[in-house]
C-alpha cells in the first residue's frame, strides 16, 4: 500500500513550490519546465556540450548495443558473465510514471499498464505473472523501445492490439519511440508494424467501421523539424502506412498531433495539433498552429477547424468523445487551463463550458501542457473529468468543478495524472506518476493497483546494519527502503525526488538522504522505523549555491565521521551531523572563467569520490567535463581532465584495492563513434580508456569488485569485465524472467552483508534501474570464490579457477592457521605484496621486500590470493588456504 508520512508531505509541498519558482537563465526556456527538472537534467546529461540532443545518436547507440549483445549470445561467447539471474528486490507498492492504464474493452479481466520507461505490463488475467500470483508481467522486454505512448484495441477481435511507443508527454528529455507494434495474442507478444519515423506515437485510433484502418498521431523528434510529425494511416492492419497530415500540408512547422478521437455516430475524426519543440536550451509548448483538424473520410484528408477560442496562439489540446459529442480541453499560452469546449455537430462549432470562477485558478498545476487530458463518463455525458497535478470533476457538463481525489500532497493518490478510463458508471482506473489507482464510488475512495515494479531509481545503497535491506532514491517517489522478502511492502522514508542515501557504518541510527537541489537531511531514528524523523543538513550554505538536480553527498570511505557534498564548489563537514558545511574549493566548472556561459544552472559538480586509504584524498567531476583531485583535504585542487572527453562526468570511484588508482565514467551521445565512456587513471595522471570492446554508449556508474573484475551501469543495462576492461559482457541480459532488458541503470551498490553469518551471507550486486525498480544479482556468480584474475600480461600456468599460479612466490605453512610466511625467489623483490580474500577484497598490503610475515588469527577460514608486483614491472600470484 502506498503511504506518506506527514513530515515528508510537508517537505514535499515546499520542495515542489520551490521547483516551480527556481531561477533559469536559459534562452527561450519555458518557466513551467521547473517542475520537469529531471528531464532537463537528463537532456543536459545526454547532449552536453551541444545545444540540442539527437534522437538519431541515441537510436544508433541503442542499435549498436543490441547488435553487440545479440552477437555475443549467438556465438555462445566463452566470456560468459555469470550463472544466475537478476532478482527483483522491489518495490512493487510505490509505483512509477504511467502514460496509460487501460482495461480491455472486450475482456474486463485484462488490463494494460504502459510505463514511461519500463515497457508494457499486463495484469495477471493474461497469465505469466512474475514474482507471485498477483504480479503483473512485462510484455515488451524484447523491444528496443520501452517508453509506452498509446494502446488501441480492435473493436471485435479480442486478440488484436496496437501499441505506440515513445513518451507523449515530451518533457525536456523525452524518450523516443520506434513506431507502432502489433499483437495478435492479446499483448503477450509483439511484432513491428511500422511508422518508426514518427518517433513518438502519442495516440492510436482503430476505426470502428473499418478496423483494418488505423491512425497514428505522431510528434516526431521534438528537437528537429524533419517533416515526420503528423498523422499516419494504414488501411491494411499495419502492413503499410502513409502520412496523411504533415507539417508542410497544414500542421505548420514544429507541429505534430498529440490526440485523435472519432465520432461514435458519424465516423468523423478530430485531431489536436501541438507545436512542441525541445532542445537542451530551448522549449516551445504553444503557438498559432495549436489547433483542431477534422476528417470525414477515415483520415485520408484533413481540414482545419476554425478556432473557438479568441486568441490565435494556444497550448496543448486534449480531446474526448462519446455518443457523437466532442469535448476539447485547451491549455493557454501561460500553461494554465484555458477552457473546455463542446461540439454537438462533428466539430464544426464549439461552445465554452466553464463558468466564470467555475474552477480553481491554476487547476492544472501551472504546467497544463504536460497533461491536457479530458474524459467523459459514457454513462453520463454531463460527468467530465480533467487530468492535471490533481483530478477535477464536473457533474453539470463542465460549468463547475471539484476535486475528484485527495489533493496531491496527501499522496493517497499520487500527483500528476496521465490517463483515466471509466470502467462503469461509478468505477474508473487512473494512471499517475506514482502508478495506478481504481475507484468504485466515483472518486470518494481510491485503491492502489499494486505489483507494478516500475519505480525509477537514481541511487541505491545497502543498509550495513540490517541484513538484506536496501535503500534507494527515486524520481518523484522519494527515498524508500525494503527487500525482496517483502517486495510489496517497501516504506517511504523521505519525500521529494530521492537521490543519495547513506548509512553511517558504525552508528546504526545515523543516516542521510538527499532530495533535489542539495536538500540534504539526516535522521537518528532507527532504520526500521516506518516514519523516521528528518532534520535539515544545510548549516553553512548561503542560499546562492548552484546545486545540481542530483547533488552528490558522500560519507568519506576512509573516515565515516567526515561528510562531503558539492554544488558548483565542494563542501566538507568534520563533525556531522550537527556541524557546519565549509567550502573547500572555488567554482570547479567552466563558469569560473565565464559567468555568462550558456547553461549556467546546469554547471555543477555531479560526482564525488573518496579514497579508501586517505581521508584527505577526494575527486570531483562536473556536468561540463571537468575533473579535479585534492590530496590535502581540499586546500588545493589539481585538474585531472587530461584524457577525458568534454562530457558530463557521471561517476568518480577510487580503487579500493590500489591506493594510487581511480575510475570515472561519462555520459553523452554526441560523437559516440569516437568517444569512449569508461576510464582509469593513476592519481594525478592522464586517463586511459578502459571501454574495451563495449559499444559506445553513456556510462553511469562503475563498481570494482576486485583487482580485475569491474561492473558498469549504463543507459542500456549492466556489464562486466574480468580482464581490466579489455573485454566486457552483459550481465544476464535479454528477454525473459530474470534477464535485464535494455533499460537505463543509473547506479550500482554492493551488498556484502557484513553483519550476517559468513557461511550464509547473501552477497549481492544491486542495480538501481530508472525503469524497473531495484534488482540484485548474486556476487558469487560474478566473482569466483577462489580469486580474481591476476592480470592479462602474465604468462604463467593458468589454473582451472582462472588464477595464474606462480612458482617463484612461496608461502608456508600450507594450509596455514595463525601465521603465514611469504618469500620471493632470490634475486627478485616486490614493490608491493597484496593479500585478497576469496571475494577479491584487499585484506593486507606490504610494500618493498622479498619476505613477509602475516599474523592471521583474525582471518576467516578459506582461500586467499597473494599478489606480488615486482620491481621489473612483472607480477606473481599464489593461492593459499587457511583452515
Amino acid at each position: 500500500m502506498k503511504y506518506f508520512c506527514l513530515a515528508a508531505v510537508v517537505f514535499l509541498g515546499f520542495a515542489i513550490f520551490g521547483m516551480m519558482n527556481w531561477p533559469n537563465n536559459e534562452a527561450n526556456s519555458d518557466a513551467v519546465d521547473k517542475k520537469l527538472m529531471p528531464s532537463q537534467a537528463a537532456a543536459w546529461r545526454w547532449s552536453f556540450p551541444d545545444p540540442s540532443w539527437s534522437s538519431l545518436d541515441a537510436e544508433l547507440a541503442a542499435q549498436d548495443v543490441k547488435a553487440w549483445r545479440m552477437k555475443l549470445a549467438a556465438t555462445q561467447n566463452t566470456r560468459s558473465s555469470e550463472q544466475g539471474v537478476w532478482r527483483l528486490e522491489g518495490p512493487t507498492n510505490i509505483g512509477g510514471r504511467l502514460n496509460f492504464f487501460r482495461q480491455h474493452p472486450l475482456d474486463a479481466d485484462l488490463k494494460y499498464a504502459g510505463s514511461a520507461a519500463g515497457g508494457l505490463w499486463t495484469s495477471p488475467g493474461l497469465g505469466g505473472g512474475q514474482g507471485g500470483e498477483n504480479m503483473w508481467t512485462s510484455r515488451t522486454d524484447g523491444l528496443d523501445y520501452l517508453a509506452m505512448g498509446s494502446i488501441a484495441f480492435h473493436p471485435t477481435d479480442t486478440n488484436l492490439i496496437y501499441l505506440g511507443t515513445g513518451d507523449p508527454q515530451i518533457s525536456s528529455h523525452p524518450r523516443i519511440g520506434g513506431g507502432v507494434f502489433k499483437s495478435e495474442d492479446r499483448g503477450q507478444s509483439w511484432i513491428y508494424s511500422g511508422c518508426g519515423e514518427g518517433k513518438i506515437i502519442s495516440r492510436l485510433l482503430v476505426l470502428k467501421a473499418t478496423p483494418d484502418t488505423v491512425l497514428a498521431a505522431a510528434m516526431g523528434n521534438p528537437a528537429f523539424d524533419d517533416g515526420n510529425r503528423g498523422i499516419y494511416r494504414t488501411t491494411n492492419g499495419g502492413a503499410n502506412w502513409e502520412q496523411t497530415l504533415a507539417p508542410e500540408s497544414g500542421l505548420g512547422p514544429g507541429t505534430g498531433v498529440n490526440d485523435l478521437v472519432q465520432s461514435d455516430s458519424t465516423g468523423t475524426i478530430v485531431a489536436a495539433a501541438w507545436t512542441r519543440q525541445r532542445t537542451s536550451w530551448s522549449s516551445v509548448v504553444s503557438g498559432v498552429d495549436c489547433r483542431l483538424h477534422r476528417s470525414t473520410d477515415s483520415g485520408e484528408t484533413w481540414a482545419p477547424i476554425e478556432n473557438p477560442w479568441p486568441e490565435a496562439a494556444q497550448g496543448r489540446i486534449g480531446l474526448t468523445q462519446t455518443g457523437g459529442v466532442f469535448w476539447a480541453l485547451v491549455v493557454n499560452v501561460d500553461h494554465q487551463l484555458g477552457q473546455v469546449y463542446r461540439s454537438n455537430d462533428d466539430g464544426l462549432s464549439w461552445s465554452a463550458l466553464i463558468a466564470e470562477n467555475g474552477i480553481e485558478e491554476g487547476a492544472l498545476g501551472g504546467f497544463g501542457w504536460y497533461f491536457s487530458k479530458i474524459v467523459v463518463n459514457p454513462w453520463n455525458l454531463d460527468d467530465l473529468t480533467i487530468l492535471g497535478v490533481d483530478l477535477w470533476n464536473s457533474l453539470d457538463g463542465g460549468a463547475h468543478w471539484t476535486r475528484m481525489a485527495p489533493e496531491w500532497w496527501w499522496y493517497s493518490v499520487h500527483a500528476d495524472k496521465h490517463d483515466f478510463q471509466w470502467t462503469g458508471a461509478e468505477s474508473a482506473v487512473l494512471a499517475t506518476d506514482g502508478g495506478a489507482y481504481q475507484t468504485f464510488d466515483h472518486g470518494e475512495n481510491w485503491q492502489d493497483i499494486e505489483d507494478l515494479p516500475i519505480t525509477q531509481f537514481y541511487r541505491a545503497t545497502a543498509n550495513p546494519h540490517v541484513s538484506g535491506q536496501l535503500t534507494g532514491g527515486a524520481q518523484d517517489n522519494g527515498t524508500m527502503s525494503g527487500s525482496h522478502l517483502a517486495i510489496g511492502s517497501w516504506t517511504r522514508d523521505r519525500g521529494g525526488d530521492g537521490f543519495t542515501a547513506a548509512y553511517h557504518p558504525v552508528d546504526q541510527n545515523l543516516r542521510y538522504a538527499t532530495v533535489q537541489w542539495g536538500n540534504f537531511a539526516f535522521s537518528t531514528s532507527s532504520s526500521l522505523e516506518p516514519f523516521p524523523a528528518w532534520q535539515s543538513l544545510s548549516t553553512g550554505f548561503s542560499g546562492e549555491e548552484r546545486f545540481y538536480w542530483d547533488s552528490p553527498l558522500m560519507i568519506h570511505p576512509a573516515n565515516p565521521d567526515r561528510l562531503w557534498c558539492a554544488a558548483e564548489k565542494v563542501f566538507t563537514m568534520t563533525d556531522p551531523p550537527y556541524g557546519m558545511w565549509i567550502a573547500v574549493s572555488g567554482d570547479l566548472t567552466s563558469a569560473a572563467e565565464d559567468p555568462d556561459i550558456p547553461g549556467l544552472n546546469w554547471r555543477s559538480v555531479t560526482a564525488l569520490g573518496g579514497s579508501h586509504f586517505d581521508e584527505n584524498v577526494v575527486a570531483a567531476g562536473t556536468s561540463d567535463g571537468h575533473l579535479w583531485l585534492t590530496i590535502d583535504g581540499g586546500d588545493t585542487w589539481t585538474s585531472m581532465a587530461e584524457g577525458l572527453p568534454n562530457r558530463y562526468v557521471t561517476d568518480v570511484v577510487f580503487d579500493p584495492f590500489h591506493a594510487d588508482s581511480m575510475f570515472c565514467t561519462v555520459s553523452g551521445y554526441r560523437d559516440a563513434i569516437y568517444t569512449p565512456h569508461v576510464f582509469k587513471a593513476a592519481l594525478g595522471s592522464p586517463w586511459s580508456d578502459i571501454s574495451g570492446d563495449l559499444p559506445d554508449h553513456p556510462a553511469n556508474a562503475i563498481e570494482p569488485l576486485n583487482d580485475s573484475i569491474w561492473v558498469l551501469a549504463t543507459d542500456y543495462g549492466v556489464y562486466l569485465t574480468r580482464n581490466y576492461g579489455v573485454n566486457w559482457v552483459p550481465i544476464a541480459a535479454g528477454d525473459g524472467p530474470g534477464l535485464m532488458p535494455m533499460i537505463p541503470v543509473y547506479d550500482l551498490a554492493v551488498d556484502l552483508d557484513p553483519g550476517a553469518d559468513s557461511a550464509t551471507a547473501e552477497r549481492l550486486l544491486v542495480a538501481a534501474t530508472y525503469a524497473r525498480s531495484l534488482h540484485s544479482f548474486p556476487l558469487d556468480s560474478l566473482v569466483p570464490i577462489d580469486a580474481p584474475d591476476p592480470g592479462p600480461d602474465s604468462t604463467d600456468q593458468v589454473l582451472e579457477t582462472g588464477i595464474t599460479e606462480s612458482f617463484d612466490l612461496v608461502a608456508y605453512p600450507s594450509p596455514f592457521v595463525d601465521q603465514l610466511m611469504v618469500e620471493l625467489e632470490a634475486g627478485q623483490r616486490w614493490t608491493s605484496l597484496e593479500v585478497f580474500d576469496g571475494a577479491g577484497r584487499l585484506v593486507e598490503r606490504q610494500t618493498g621486500g622479498r619476505t613477509a610475515r602475516f599474523e592471521t588469527n583474525n582471518w576467516p577460514a578459506g582461500l586467499y590470493i597473494l599478489r606480488a608486483k615486482l620491481d621489473d614491472g612483472g607480477s606473481e600470484a599464489l593461492t593459499v588456504l587457511k583452515r
